[in-house]
């Protein structure tokens, strides 16, 4: 469920409750009256302390990403006006019970048109479970051409994944099967992407990283999120990804001209 399904149904509630109150009132009934106005009382003070908590936890992240976005020469967005929540990729696919983007920035970072926002998602409904998990993310641009790959960090969610969606690959290295779960539509590809120096490389990143390149539109991910103030070294770590590919997997397709600083590349974005 996202946040604005969940405010749509508040308010919902609030009017639905406001509705009942006239109809009580007009039809001469005062203890209704009074009934039905208190639950509006009572749900308008539990939706204002909601909303205090949901400010007082977001809204110093909220202002510290402004910060961040200026300093890299990028813009913060509000809401999620690019509908990144309904990209194709699995991160974003998985079954929660609730989900959201939030702190979207958007420009050109290192030669490439990228697009950061902090990823959340809850597996239950219980208020009184910690079980949101909280994801840092960039967007850019790749070939088009190139298969679906992804490389999750392996944990049994993952694994999961991968007995419904691409097929599995293993590699050489045992230790690299241990720790990622690498998915592909084209297992050719697959083994020339993550190559011994793309393995030894993602290897020494640590856990909590992932990479997922759906339609030519490659996802960088990080669990637990990093602070706003961190966000020159999260977009280079990420991107370090795209200066470690292979020169083979280019060689392996047509190339296709496409500039990834141009304003086309956020058109293609937004179409997902």
């Amino acid at each position: 469920m996202k946040p604005s399904t969940v405010r749509a149904g508040v308010i919902g509630l609030a009017a639905f409750l406001a509705f009942g109150l006239l109809l009580t009132v007009a039809s001469g009934d005062a203890g209704g009256a009074r009934d039905v106005a208190t639950a509006i009382v009572a749900v308008g003070v539990f939706g204002g302390l909601g909303y205090v908590a949901w400010r007082m936890r977001t809204g110093p992240r909220r202002d510290a990403s402004r910060d961040a976005a200026v300093n890299n020469g990028l813009t913060l967005l509000e809401g999620d006006p690019l509908r990144l929540i309904d990209l194709p990729h699995p991160l974003l696919r998985r079954i929660v019970t609730a989900r959201g983007v939030d702190n979207v920035m958007v420009g050109t970072w290192g030669g490439y048109e990228v697009t950061v926002f902090d990823y959340w998602s809850a597996r239950s409904g219980d208020p009184s479970i910690d079980d949101i998990d909280r994801f840092s993310c960039v967007v850019t641009l790749l070939d088009p051409r190139w298969p679906d790959l992804t490389i999750d960090p392996e944990t049994p969610v993952t694994r999961a994944m991968g007995r419904v969606t691409m097929q599995e690959i293993d590699t050489e290295s045992e230790a690299f099967n241990r720790a990622f779960t690498v998915r592909s539509t084209d297992r050719r590809f697959a083994s020339a992407f993550v190559d011994a120096r793309m393995m030894r490389w993602l290897l020494e990143l640590g856990g909590g990283w992932g990479f997922e390149l759906v339609g030519g539109r490659l996802l960088c991910y990080r669990s637990p999120q990093v602070q706003p103030w961190d966000l020159e070294w999260f977009l280079g770590t990420a991107l370090g990804s795209v200066a470690h590919i292979p020169p083979v997997v280019a060689s392996m397709f047509a190339e296709v001209p496409t500039d990834p600083g141009s304003s086309m590349a956020r058109e293609r974005l937004s179409r997902g």
